[in-house]
């Protein structure tokens, strides 16, 4: 039950849709008031909200009761299995005297040639996608931190309308990203680089760098989340500004 409520919340944290993941983690609080992955997705999510509407998000009891599981059945048990028989037991028979063998002359048998040792081609190495790369010893955790830091200082310039200033912690957040291997398998990071390339398109639209604003929105879409609202509006504007209507 636990993993399947972090499993979702993770979900719903990807399409932004926080609210949805805050209810999931309280739950996971709930069964396991120390698991520190469901502490930390609440921090997370509650900094995002925060971000968005000015304030933090408090579920209702309502909004975190949890399902009622008792329509489930348990499998029932499987039959034992039956004990065997015993088998029946023989009565001796009278021993009878063997008869004298005949001698026969041992037959040499004919080798059949041996045939030769089968070679096994060597295993051909396993290819990887041209834009993931496993990187050994990477720490996650860390990767999401400095991503989540990237774009964090990224939107206070960006609140300032230094726009510049914003494009260039941005890409030094999705160099970091590039770097340590296109991790696509962690929620978390995939979440946080999707906003990145999002902000830094809205920044460049503003600059009236219409171009670049249109290839972070295509990324996000073609590599990240192709259902991501955002990238979607910055990619419509961005044709839009440049008149490009078919």
């Amino acid at each position: 039950m636990v993993k399947a409520f972090l499993r979702r919340a993770a979900a719903y944290e990807h399409l932004e849709r926080y609210k949805l993941a805050v209810n999931d983690l309280v739950r996971v609080r709930e069964l396991q008031p120390q698991n520190k992955q469901a502490q930390t997705g609440l921090a997370r999510c509650q900094k995002y909200i925060k971000q968005d509407e000015g304030t933090t998000y408090n579920p209702s009891n309502a909004d975190i009761e949890m399902p009622n599981l008792d329509h489930i059945k348990t499998p029932a048990p499987a039959d034992e299995p039956k004990a065997e028989e015993p088998a029946p037991v023989k009565s001796p028979q009278p021993e009878s005297k063997p008869e004298p063998k005949k001698e026969t002359k041992p037959e040499v048998k004919k080798e059949a040639p041996k045939a030769a040792p089968k070679t096994e081609a060597p295993a051909s190495p396993r290819m990887k996608p041209d834009d993931e790369e496993e990187v050994a010893g990477v720490d996650y955790k860390e990767i999401d931190d400095k991503l989540f830091a990237f774009k964090e200082k990224g939107n206070m310039q960006f609140k300032k309308k230094a726009y510049k200033e914003a494009i260039k912690l941005f890409s030094e957040g999705i160099k970091v990203y590039e770097d340590t291997g296109r991790c696509k398998s962690q929620a978390n990071i995939m979440t946080v680089i999707t906003q990145i390339y999002t902000n830094r398109s809205l920044a460049f639209h503003l600059l009236n760098q219409q171009a670049s604003a249109l290839s972070d929105a295509n990324y996000v879409l073609v590599n990240l989340d192709s259902n991501n609202q955002k990238a979607l509006f910055r990619r419509a504007h961005a044709y839009k500004c440049q008149e490009k209507f078919e």
